[in-house]
């Protein structure tokens, strides 16, 4: 019987240690409507809780955007760092991703990207939904789907790593 408690604590200790990384050491947190301007610099975190609706404008700059909640910002700069997404997110118009950008989608993730999605450089991980309005042009850089990935059209010779759905229009 000493040993079934054993595990179990052992269990509930790397269910802890292993969840909280997810979202864990926020500089700032959203748990609530916000459309206010962030900045998200190397070393710091962002991190939109369950209860969290980010609808304002953000600069990615080499930190750690991690999402929960609803991340559907009015404008975006990205010029590096990670987006870790769990939610929902919907990113407006074009996105491009270059050396220094990752993106990475989680099994309960949904990400809507509303324009053209261009992956040059940059690191692209679908374990969720992706859809993409218009067509993925993947021209270099690390692109591995085990989710589902829905696009109009797919262009360009980059390798991609699918172990799940791809679905284009084409």
């Amino acid at each position: 019987m000493k040993n079934i408690h054993k595990c179990v604590l052992l269990l509930v200790f790397l269910a802890f240690k292993f969840s909280a990384q997810n979202c864990s050491t926020c500089s700032v947190t959203i748990n609530d409507n916000s459309s206010s301007s962030y900045t998200i610099n190397a070393g710091h975190t962002l991190c939109i809780d369950s209860l969290g609706n980010f609808e304002g404008s953000i600069v990615i700059n080499g930190g750690l955007l991690c999402n929960k909640g609803i991340f559907s910002p009015s404008t975006v700069i990205f010029s590096g760092g990670t987006i870790q997404n769990y939610g929902l997110m919907t990113y407006p118009g074009n996105v491009l991703l270059t050396n220094g950008i990752t993106l990475n989608n989680l099994p309960s993730g949904v990400i809507n990207i509303t324009g053209m999605l261009e992956l040059n450089g940059g690191i692209i991980d679908n374990q969720g939904v992706w859809n993409v309005k218009k067509g993925l042009i993947n021209t270099m850089g690390g692109f591995t789907n085990s989710g589902i990935f829905n696009c109009e059209h797919l262009s360009g010779s980059n390798t991609i790593s699918n172990s799940g759905t791809l679905n284009t229009e084409d």
